[in-house]
């Protein structure tokens, strides 16, 4: 078992491709083809909040705008289709260091957000990337929302502490 707070979500695994044990992951990197380059992959059935398995064996590569993968091991559509919403991680320290001020929206997750009249709109509870830009989902003890993660909506973010964004708490 790995500790869980040391690997980092970076996709999911979605649809069968074929039938020959292929996926489709939806790679939460950028450029999503970026996730082939890390290895170690660690995977986590949906629902499993702390059990990581690591995969050594991994075949990945950019197929019109997705990207496929496939498991050693897992060689039928069945077996494939078993892994079905399953995490995908990679151990933090397999990561690339950032540059001073950069951070990976994983830092953000439970960090409280504020808008610019310092007034509490909720915590990060996760991101989105709708292609145009990203959004943040926020939740509250009254709703969860979404909002635009771009300029000029988010004005601070510094991981673990705070968000500030240019936002009214009557848009929620």
């Amino acid at each position: 078992m790995t500790d869980p707070t040391n690997i980092v979500f970076l996709g999911e695994i979605g649809a069968v491709h074929g039938v020959r044990g292929w996926f489709v992951v939806k790679s939460y990197t950028d450029p999503i083809e970026n996730l082939i380059d890390y290895r170690p992959w660690f995977t986590k059935r949906p629902g499993d909040n702390v059990v990581w398995e690591q995969v050594d064996e991994i075949q990945a590569m950019p197929y019109k705008k997705k990207l496929l993968a496939k498991f050693g091991g897992i060689d039928s559509r069945e077996s494939a289709y078993a892994l079905r919403g399953s995490a995908i991680g990679v151990a933090r320290a397999d990561l690339p260091d950032l540059a001073n001020g950069d951070f990976y929206w994983i830092d953000l997750i439970d960090t409280a957000v504020f808008n610019t009249d310092h007034k509490p709109l909720g915590q990060i509870t996760s991101f989105i990337d709708n292609g145009s830009y990203s959004l943040v989902q926020i939740t509250n003890d009254q709703s969860e929302y979404l909002v635009p993660f771009v300029s000029p909506y988010l004005i601070e973010a510094i991981p673990g502490e705070r968000v500030v964004l240019d936002w009214s708490e009557d848009w929620n």
